[in-house]
């Protein structure tokens, strides 16, 4: 880690380069499902189908 000091100023901490990497594959790990989900939903037809009966049914379970 790295640590400056301003004049008078409180202690700046940064984080260490090597954290970067592990936080970036870690957003793909979440974002990625995320985008395949929404790339596959029929957009045409989302309103009737989360507003049918049986879509209603399941949200109450």
């Amino acid at each position: 880690m790295t640590a400056a000091r301003r004049a008078g100023g409180p202690i700046l901490v940064g984080l260490p380069a090597w954290v970067y990497l592990p936080a970036a594959l870690g957003g793909l790990f979440v974002i990625t499902p995320l985008l395949a989900i929404l790339l596959r939903i029929d957009w045409a037809n989302f309103v009737p189908l989360i507003t049918s009966e049986s879509s209603r049914a399941a949200l109450i379970l």
